[in-house]
C-alpha cells in the first residue's frame, strides 16, 4: 500500500465517491485513523504483480503484503498459484518501413520531374528568338520568343510537393529503422545466450523475462520515434489520415510498459481465478483495486498522449513530441503561435521559417542563434531564389511578372522564406519599374500611333487593304 493517512484526510476527499473500492479500506469511514495504510491514490501507479507471491520475483508491492498477511483460515484451497508468462510486447515497424520506401520513391520521382523541367526551362531561356520579317518590323510586331511560363508553372507545382527538408527527414528515418533492426537482433542474440546458460529453470525464466522486458521497452520507444516521424512526413505530404494512423501506432509503442503492468494483473487473475475466489473478500478487493489502478494509469497515459498528438498535428513545426506532457506541448504550441500568426496566404515566419530552412541540422545552428543572425537564407532557399530570378527574364511586362508572383506567393514563401520572396519582388521591381505619369502618357500616344499605322499597312485592321490583297492574288493566279 502506498498512501499513509494524514491529519484532515477523508476517504471521500482522497478517492471520491468510489472510495470503498479504490482505497481498500474495510472499516468505519468515520473512524479513519492517522497512519492507516491505504491503496495508491487515483492517478498514481498501481504497482506490479511481479511479487504477488515469493515466486513472482522480487518487487515488494501491495500484492506481496497480501501474501504475507493471509491467514490459514482465509484460504480454503492451498494449491500453488500459477505464474503466467509475461513480457512487454515486441513492436513492429513494418508499416513504417513500407511507408518510408513509398515516400522515398515518390520524392525521387518529383525531384526527377523537377530536374527535367528545369533543364527544359534553361534550354528555352537560352534559345534565340526567331528572325523578324520585314512586315513584322514595319508593323512593330516583336520577334517571337520561346514561352517558358508553362514549364515554370509545372516546375513550381512539382516542387511544391516536396518540402525543403524532406529528403533529409526520410534519410533520418531510414537510419533509425536500421538501428532498430540492429537492436532487435542484439536482443534476440542475448536471449539465446540466456537460454543456453546452465541454471535452474525458474531462475533462467526469471532472468530471461527481466531482460526481455527491458529490451522491449527500449525497442518500443525506438518504434514510437520512428512511427511519429513517418507520420509527420505523411502529414507534410497531405496524407492526414496516414499521419494520424502512424502517430497512433507510436502512442501504442510509447504506452507499452503501462499496458504491460495492467496486463500482468489481468493474466494473473485469469490464471488463478479459483484460488483468488477462495481468498477472504478484503484480499480479493486489494487485487481488484490494484488491477483497476493499473488500468487507470494506462488509460490516463494513452489519453494524455492522444492530446499531445492532436497538438502535434495542429502545430507540426512547434517541435512537439510524444515525450511532452499536455502542459509542455501546449506551451510549445502557444510560443509557436505567438511568433507565427496565420494569414490568408499562410505566410510562414519565425520558427516555421527556420524549419523550412532546414532546422538545426540544415542551418547548423540553434533557433535562438538563427534569430540573432537575422534568419539567414539556407542553400535550398538560395537555389530557389536563383531559379526564380532567372525566370524573371522570361516576362515582357510588369503586369505579367507581378501577376505571376502574386499567384504563386504561397509556394515562393514556402521554398525561399519570407526574406527570399521579398528579395524576388524587389528584383522584379528593379527590372520592371512602375512607369511615371509622363511615361504612361507617352505609352498611350505610342499605342494610338501603332493602331493608326496598323490601319494603314495591316490587312487585319484595314478592310480596304484586305480586299486589295484578295483581288491582287486572284488576278495574279489568273494570268500565270
Amino acid at each position: 500500500m502506498a498512501y499513509t493517512v494524514k491529519a484532515g484526510d477523508t476517504l471521500y476527499g482522497l478517492y471520491g465517491a468510489n472510495w470503498k473500492t479504490l482505497s481498500g479500506y474495510t472499516g468505519d469511514p468515520t473512524k479513519l485513523q492517522i497512519g492507516t495504510q491505504l491503496l495508491d491514490l487515483p492517478g498514481t501507479t498501481g504497482g506490479s504483480l511481479d511479487s504477488i507471491t515469493n515466486g513472482l520475483r522480487g518487487i515488494q508491492t501491495q500484492a506481496n503484503q497480501v501474501q504475507s498477511t493471509i491467514n490459514a483460515g482465509d484460504i480454503q484451497s492451498t494449491s500453488a498459484l500459477t505464474i503466467p508468462p509475461s513480457s512487454v510486447e515486441t513492436p513492429s515497424i513494418n508499416d513504417a518501413a513500407g511507408s518510408t520506401s513509398a515516400l522515398e520513391k515518390l520524392t525521387q520521382d518529383y525531384l526527377d520531374q523537377a530536374k527535367a523541367l528545369k533543364e527544359q526551362i534553361t534550354t528555352l531561356q537560352t534559345s534565340q528568338p526567331t528572325q523578324q520579317s520585314w512586315l513584322d518590323k514595319i508593323s512593330g510586331t516583336n520577334a517571337s520568343t520561346p514561352d517558358v511560363s508553362t514549364y515554370v508553372q509545372q516546375y513550381n507545382d512539382v516542387m511544391a510537393k516536396v518540402y525543403p527538408n524532406q529528403v533529409a527527414d526520410i534519410a533520418e528515418v531510414k537510419t533509425l529503422q536500421d538501428q532498430y533492426n540492429k537492436d532487435l537482433a542484439a536482443r534476440d542474440a542475448a536471449l539465446a545466450n540466456i537460454d543456453n546458460q546452465s541454471m535452474p529453470q525458474s531462475i533462467l525464466t526469471g532472468k530471461r523475462e527481466a531482460y526481455e522486458k527491458q529490451a522491449n521497452i527500449r525497442l518500443n520507444l525506438e518504434a514510437a520515434n520512428i512511427n511519429t516521424k513517418v507520420g509527420m512526413i505523411n502529414l507534410a505530404q497531405g496524407n492526414a489520415d496516414k499521419a494520424v494512423s502512424f502517430i497512433d501506432k507510436a502512442i501504442d509503442n510509447y504506452t507499452a510498459e503501462k499496458k504491460y503492468e495492467y496486463q500482468q494483473y489481468v493474466d494473473f487473475m485469469q490464471y488463478n481465478q479459483t484460488q483468488i475466489n477462495n481468498l477472504d473478500t478484503k484480499y480479493q478487493n486489494i487485487l481488484e483495486n490494484g488491477m483497476n489502478l493499473a488500468k487507470m494509469a494506462y488509460d490516463e497515459q494513452v489519453a494524455e498522449k492522444k492530446s499531445v498528438r492532436d497538438l502535434m498535428l495542429n502545430y507540426p513545426s512547434a517541435g512537439i513530441t510524444l515525450e511532452d506532457t499536455v502542459d509542455s506541448a501546449t506551451q510549445k504550441a502557444t510560443r509557436w503561435g505567438a511568433t507565427n500568426p496565420t494569414t490568408s496566404t499562410n505566410t510562414p515566419a519565425s520558427y516555421d521559417e527556420f524549419v523550412l530552412a532546414g532546422g538545426e541540422k540544415g542551418m547548423g545552428m540553434s533557433y535562438a542563434d538563427w534569430l540573432k543572425g537575422g534568419s539567414k537564407i539556407s542553400a535550398n532557399q538560395e537555389e530557389a531564389i536563383t531559379t526564380e530570378m532567372a525566370n524573371l527574364n522570361t516576362f515582357k511586362t510588369r503586369d505579367e511578372v507581378f501577376q505571376y508572383l502574386d499567384k504563386n506567393n504561397t509556394y515562393f514563401r514556402r521554398t525561399m522564406g519570407e526574406a527570399g520572396y521579398v528579395q524576388l519582388r524587389e528584383a522584379a521591381e528593379n527590372m520592371f519599374p512602375k512607369p511615371t505619369i509622363a511615361e504612361e502618357k507617352a505609352t498611350k500616344i505610342g499605342t494610338n500611333l501603332d493602331k493608326g499605322l496598323n490601319f494603314v499597312i495591316n490587312p487585319q485592321y484595314n478592310p480596304l487593304l484586305a480586299g486589295y490583297n484578295v483581288a491582287s492574288t486572284f488576278f495574279g493566279n489568273l494570268f500565270k
